[in-house]
This record gives structure tokens, C-alpha cells and sequence, in this order.
């Protein structure tokens, strides 16, 4: 019955007079572009059909396109590539690089010298105390400026402070006057802060891939802006950050013609679920700004993705980008195992206090919650092995051995239960497709495991059947049921976007605190079965085309790279039936992150154009 009624709807569409305006209108518009640079970014993605449906060209709208949208593209690229500007940066970047002591002693001098003698002449600054400061920090500065010399020459430290010429001094000191000059006037931190981005700004502008290192470490990043910045800049910063990688790209394709911007097939899954989550927000009458700050929860992070699928393209890149994650991996996990040495107080809801009373402690490092940081380590722990099994450098194999076991006491300690069991499917998942090592390693894990006092409390919690009857009356079961009688109500498009069990509803007053702690109940209570549908489709196709592309390889290295980050992600994404992981942006990021750099692997078999 249903399969005619959709037959029907199928003909009748066909033949309607919408769908030949509709028709009359792609065609031409698709002529227009073809032979383009949309042309260009969306070649790989055209099925046969759409290439013939572009055989007339209109040359005079194209040949218009081609001269002056490409020519604007690449007069801003000759502009970055050849202005003082980025002739600054290069000196700057390279003055830090072969010397770096001196660089930066240089600017401290100038900052110093200026900024204390402005402090002591018109501002608040007085006292012995501060005139010492002030003395020591300029000596500081003069002994950086002192220190590459032939003193050094021949040992240890040769190689940090080598013997260099001085022509860039004066301009690394005037850099830091003007630093002083306008720390004098505005907060010094936010001068330097100011002034750092500008030059990282260029540096990406130009090296679109030296925006992956901050994709990297963005959970940090984002955890130092939300603790020192006003809240505007902590809730735009990310924006601005993927607006400058994209840009970058974009500057690449135009001086590389041969390169091309990829989407993917996860991209088709992902317009589907944009295009109805605007039908729920207009459908469901939801107010815009609760809609709007809902759709941008779910999708925006998904740009991360398409930025680190086209930055990426060399094995050194890919290297960096894994060192630069493993250091923030270190400092995550190091700071929760403080955490929980110190025995930092549980806060209300983390535990439940009828049968967890001896549980004092739970780690949650620079996350909102235990949950957060569990479901940030189960992502990593899977690549953490891979590349310690991997890696043949002794002190690359030493960093990732310490990375690895700090990340396991992090998830440990988190004491989430949830996280436990997802990483070790995950491992046995990674261990029947790359080493069987991993599967003795899980199964002697889960053995000592027991031992732990809050492990085995946390876990007897659950077959207790007071526990059970409790979690239907207020706790998940019942959130679990709400969420599911609010879809059957809405069943097309829910109650609307922002509306139900999660961050955005709960700032905008609706159920007011609850949340439902299972993403895939969240959505479908949100934007309806066919939203959730789309949603999962989105995630499959993730997981299905890199499984394809992993398959392919041929480099065993890359391979099982692959496999562990594809480990990392179902290991999320069974994590998230318990949890609204999807909420915290720093989670979503590193989740599109991770598929982006699994779906760009096969391209780093091959030689791919550098930038």
C-alpha cells in the first residue's frame, strides 16, 4: 500500500507543472556554471548524467566568471604572497626558528624598556618591588639579544642559539615597542593575543594547512579563550578559525589549478539534514533564535570536516598534525589525573548518592563534565595504539607509550561507564582488523579493572534493580520514554530544533533541566524520524566510505591509521546512546575532524601538489 501511494506521488510529481519550472530553470543554471570554478570544485561528484546536461555552454556568462571572479582570487593570492606583510611574517617566523632565544629577547627588550618606563612615568606602577621586575625582565631581554655568540659555539646549545646576523634585530625590538605602546593604553595580554593572531591569520592565509594544528588542538583552545575572553569573542573565535582555513583553500586552488576541493558523498547526507532542519524550524513555528542556535549545534561543526579533508595532503602534514594532538592528549589527560589525585570534590548529579556514596572523585580536566572528557579520550585511544604499534622512531614510539597510558588513567578516572565499554568494542574491533596484541591487551585490562574499588561500584550499580526503578521515575529510562513519546507526537518534524534535551533548550527554557542523555532520542525528538534518519545516514556514510577508502590502501602504515580512527569514531558514536556527546563543540569537532583525515588518506599514497 504504502510502496503504490509512493509510486503515485512519484508520477503525479513528475508530471506537475512545478517540477517542469523547476526543470527549465536547473538546466540553464547548470550550463552557467559548467566550465567554471564550481565546475572545477564539483567534478569529482558529478555522476555522468549531470555532465551531459552541460554539453551547451553559455561561454559569454562563464568566460565573465572565469575573468573576473578567478581574477580576484588570484590578485588577493599574488597580494598576501607578495606583500610586506607576509615578507614580515616570513622574516618573523624565520628569525624564531633559527633563533629563536634571540628573536624573543629582542622583543622583550623593547617591550620592557617602554612599557615600565610609560608605567612608571603616568601609570600606577611604583615601589621597589616593580623596579626590580622591571630591571630584571629588561635584563632578560638583553641577555636573549646577547646570547648568540661564539660562546656557545660547538656545544649543547649551539643548535638552539647559533651565531646569526643582527639586521632583523632592530625590527624585532621596534616590535616590541609597539607592543608596549599599545599595552600602555589596553590590556598587554590582549595586545600580544592581538597581535599573534594577525600573524598566524597570514600564516594560514598563505599555509592553509597550519590551520589543522589549531583543529588539533582546538579543545584546549577553546577551553583557555572560554576561561580569559569575554564571551563574544569565546563564542565567534572557531568561526573566525575555519572562515581562515576555508579562505586559505580557496587561495590554493587558485594558484594550483590542478587541485580540487572535495566533498564527498558525505556531503549529499548532510545537505538532506540542513535542508530539514529548516522544514522543523518551519513547520514547528520553534522562534528563530532557538531554531537557528539549535540547527547551528548540530550542523556547524560538520565545516570542519570539508576543512581538514582539503587541507591535508602530505605525510610531514599528517605527522605534525598527530604530534601536535598527542601533546594536547597529554596535557588533557595529565591535568585530570591531577584531578583525581587531589581528589577534586564530585560535583551534584555526577554520582548517585543512594548507592555511589564513596565515590568522592570523578575527573573531568578542562570538559564541563566526566562524561565530556570520556567521550573526547574514546576518540584518540584507538589512534593512540595504531601509532605506538606503528611507529618505528624510539622517541616517537616513547611519546605515543606516554600519551597512550595517560589517556587510559584519564578514561579511568573519569569513571564513566559508558566510555569504558565503548573503548573496549572499539578495541576489539581495532584488534580483529589491524594486531591481535590489542585484543591480549584488552582482555588483560578488563581483568586488573575489577581491582579498582570505584570500577566495580560504578559497575554493580547497574544490576542493582533499585537502580533501575529509580533511572524510569527521573533519571535516563524516563528522559529515554519522554523523548520518544514527544517524536511519535511529532513524528515528521518533531518538536523543532533547540526545543528538547539539550544545551540550547535548557538555556532557552524549554523542559527545564533535562536532558535527555542520548543524542540519537535528542534528535529524533527534535526533527522528527526522518531527521534522525538523515542524521544517521550522514554518520554512516562517513563510516562506510572510509571503510571503502581504508580497504583500498595500500601502505600498511596509512591502513591501520585508518583503522584506528575509525575504531575512535564508533567508539563515539556507541558512546553517544548515553550521552548528548554531539552538545560539547569541542567533541563534535574533533569527531568531524577525525573523518576528515580518514577520508583524505588515500591521497597521501600518492604525490599530491604541494602549497
Amino acid at each position: 500500500m504504502a510502496y503504490r501511494i509512493s509510486q503515485r506521488f512519484l508520477f503525479v510529481w513528475l508530471n506537475s507543472r512545478t517540477y517542469q519550472i523547476l526543470a527549465s530553470l536547473y538546466v540553464p543554471w547548470v550550463r552557467i556554471l559548467d566550465g567554471s570554478l564550481f565546475n572545477r570544485l564539483l567534478a569529482p561528484y558529478m555522476s555522468v548524467r549531470s555532465d551531459s546536461w552541460g554539453i551547451g555552454q553559455l561561454s559569454i556568462v562563464r568566460s565573465f566568471w572565469n575573468r573576473v571572479g578567478g581574477a580576484i582570487v588570484v590578485a588577493i593570492t599574488k597580494w598576501l604572497n607578495g606583500s610586506r606583510v607576509q615578507h614580515s611574517v616570513t622574516i618573523l617566523s624565520q628569525e624564531l626558528r633559527e633563533a629563536p632565544i634571540s628573536s624573543l629577547g629582542a622583543v622583550l627588550f623593547g617591550f620592557a624598556t617602554i612599557y615600565f618606563a610609560l608605567e612608571f612615568l603616568f601609570g600606577s606602577l611604583s615601589g621597589s618591588i616593580w623596579v626590580f621586575i622591571a630591571i630584571a625582565i629588561t635584563l632578560l631581554g638583553l641577555l636573549g639579544i646577547a646570547l648568540p655568540s661564539t660562546l656557545f659555539q660547538g656545544s649543547v646549545l649551539s643548535r638552539r642559539i647559533p651565531h646569526r646576523d643582527t639586521k632583523h634585530l632592530p625590527g624585532l625590538i621596534l616590535m616590541g615597542v609597539f607592543v608596549a605602546i599599545c599595552g600602555f593604553f589596553w590590556n598587554p595580554l590582549y595586545v600580544v593575543l592581538l597581535l599573534l593572531s594577525v600573524v598566524f591569520s597570514v600564516w594560514v592565509l598563505s599555509r592553509a594547512e597550519v590551520g589543522l594544528y589549531a583543529i588539533a588542538a582546538y579543545a584546549l583552545l577553546d577551553f583557555l579563550i572560554r576561561s580569559s575572553f569575554p564571551s563574544t569573542i569565546a563564542k565567534y573565535w572557531s568561526f573566525g578559525l575555519l572562515t581562515l582555513i576555508l579562505v586559505g583553500i580557496l587561495f590554493q586552488l587558485a594558484k594550483y589549478p590542478q587541485r580540487k576541493f572535495y566533498f564527498t558523498w558525505v556531503g549529499f547526507p548532510l545537505l538532506a539534514l540542513l535542508l530539514w532542519c529548516i522544514l522543523s524550524m518551519a513547520f514547528t513555528k520553534v522562534s528563530f533564535d532557538v531554531g537557528f542556535e539549535g540547527v547551528r549545534a548540530i550542523l556547524q561543526t560538520s565545516l570542519f570536516f570539508f576543512a581538514t579533508l582539503n587541507a591535508i595532503r602530505t605525510r610531514r602534514q599528517l605527522q605534525r598534525f598527530f604530534f601536535v594532538l598527542a601533546l594536547v592528549l597529554a596535557v588533557v589527560s595529565l591535568y585530570a589525573i591531577y584531578q583525581y589525585i587531589i581528589q577534586v570534590p564530585v560535583k551534584p548529579g555526577w554520582v548517585d548518592v543512594d548507592f555511589e556514596q564513596d565515590i568522592k572523585s570523578r575527573s573531568y580536566s578542562i570538559f564541563p563534565s566526566p562524561n565530556a572528557l570520556s567521550g573526547y579520550l574514546v576518540l584518540f585511544i584507538p589512534l593512540l595504539l595504531v601509532l605506538l604499534f606503528e611507529e618505528r622512531a624510539p622517541a616517537a614510539k616513547m611519546l605515543y607509550l606516554a600519551v597512550t597510558g595517560l589517556a587510559a588513567l584519564a578514561l579511568i578516572f573519569t569513571l564513566t561507564r559508558a566510555a569504558w565499554l565503548a573503548c573496549g568494542l572499539s578495541l576489539i574491533f581495532l584488534g580483529i582488523l589491524h594486531d591481535r596484541r590489542i585484543l591480549l591487551l584488552v582482555g588483560l585490562v578488563g581483568a586488573l579493572l575489577p581491582a579498582f574499588p570505584e570500577f566495580s561500584q560504578r559497575f554493580a550499580t547497574l544490576i542493582s534493580g533499585e537502580y533501575w526503578v529509580k533511572s524510569a521515575t527521573a533519571g535516563r529510562l524516563y528522559r529515554w520514554q519522554l523523548g520518544q513519546q514527544i517524536a511519535e507526537g511529532n513524528p515528521l518534524f518533531g518538536s523543532g530544533p533547540g526545543t528538547f534535551g539539550g544545551a540550547v533548550a535548557f538555556r532557552a527554557g524549554y523542559w527545564p533541566g533535562i536532558y535527555a542523555d542520548n543524542y540519537y532520542i535528542k534528535t529524533m525528538a527534535e526533527i522528527g524520524f526522518p531527521g534522525l534518519i538523515f542524521f544517521l545516514l550522514t554518520l554512516l556514510s562517513m563510516l562506510v566510505a572510509g571503510f571503502q577508502r581504508i580497504r583500498s590502501l595500500v601502505d600498511r602504515k596509512l591502513r591501520n591509521i585508518g583503522w584506528g580512527i575509525q575504531a575512535g569514531l564508533i567508539a563515539f558514536l556507541i558512546h553517544m546512546f548515553t550521552e548528548n556527546l554531539w552538545e560539547e563543540p569541542s567533541l563534535a569537532v574533533a569527531f568531524w575532524m577525525l573523518g576528515g583525515i580518514m577520508l583524505a588518506l588515500p591521497w597521501l599514497e600518492k604525490p599530491v601538489e604541494t602549497s
